[in-house]
């Protein structure tokens, strides 16, 4: 079995996925991420923890209302190469965050994956409304804290969401 994590933004961003990474690595599940950026630092330890790093590295210093379309579209057609055909059936993606999810769009229909959502996104419609099918689609649905846990679960009407909270029981440095 092999976990492709993805997310779109930098790790450094996000640092609950780092430990995370780690841990699935160890536990001997080939684990792939692929993510907008990170550090040399962060990439050197995943790699010698045995995750296998891509960064998309497409353009996101623009200024202006074009940055962020350009920034979708940049991650969303590099994620999709590097994804297309190169999945078995027991494979599994992991989003890492809801907007990885609105990001990457039909580019992950027919493949089973893992959605973690690290906010609400009650203030924006347009987030809320458009996750309802990747909420519901998820094979497995992941939130770091209570609260927000349940008030997905209602939105969304899901069955289960798995509670996988921020805070790291070590230090992975």
């Amino acid at each position: 079995m092999t976990i492709t994590f993805i997310l779109k933004g930098t790790l450094e961003a996000l640092p609950p996925m780092l430990p995370r990474l780690i841990l699935f690595a160890q536990k001997g599940i080939n684990t792939n991420f692929i993510c907008s950026n990170m550090t040399d630092f962060n990439s050197e330890m995943l790699s010698s923890a045995g995750v296998k790093c891509v960064q998309t590295l497409h353009n996101t210093k623009l200024l202006g209302r074009e940055s962020r379309i350009l920034d979708w579209t940049g991650f969303r057609k590099r994620v999709k190469k590097l994804v297309r055909g190169k999945f078995r059936e027991s494979d599994m993606l992991y989003l890492c965050s809801a907007d990885t999810a609105l990001c990457l769009g039909s580019v992950i229909s027919g493949y089973k994956f893992i959605l973690q959502s690290n906010e609400l996104y009650d203030k924006l419609p347009i987030y809320k409304d458009g996750l309802k099918k990747y909420m519901r689609n998820a094979e497995y649905t992941v939130m770091p804290e209570y609260c927000r846990a349940n008030i997905c679960s209602y939105w969304y009407e899901l069955k289960r969401i798995f509670l996988l909270c921020n805070q790291m029981k070590k230090n992975v440095r």
